[in-house]
């Protein structure tokens, strides 16, 4: 099984992250001047922490369902573990670049979903 550095250090720096924000959460969200600072923030981590997280279990999972087939345990595949099912799975191992690119689509899409979720929060208070 490989390890994903570039999937690993994101999901670590969002959970740290997330961890301090957590800690220092009463003085962070009780004070008016930034609280939408450090609300956006959060949706941001969060949401970071959740895309790349569901990749990276999507990738393990596809490694174990690849390793599965390695019968003699060497990290080789020999002609007898060769089997169309095999092929298949390798075929899911190392050819989707998705999983490769997550890290930058996934810091798009929380960028996204944060001004979404910012933009409601601001038209509701303008509406209240």
């Amino acid at each position: 099984m490989t390890f994903q550095l570039h999937l690993v250090i994101p999901i670590t720096i969002s959970a740290l992250a997330l961890g301090l924000i957590f800690l220092n959460r009463r003085k962070l969200f009780t004070a008016k001047k930034r609280i939408w600072f450090w609300r956006s923030l959060t949706v941001f981590l969060l949401s970071y922490f959740l895309i790349i997280g569901v990749v990276s279990y999507i990738d393990i999972s596809a490694d174990l369902a690849l390793q599965a087939f390695d019968l003699n345990g060497d990290g080789h595949f020999s002609a007898d573990e060769q089997t169309p099912k095999q092929k298949e799975a390798m075929h899911k191992v190392i050819a989707d670049n998705a999983r490769n690119f997550s890290f930058i689509t996934g810091f798009i899409l929380s960028a996204i979903i944060t001004f979404f979720v910012f933009m409601v929060r601001k038209i509701y208070q303008f509406i209240t």
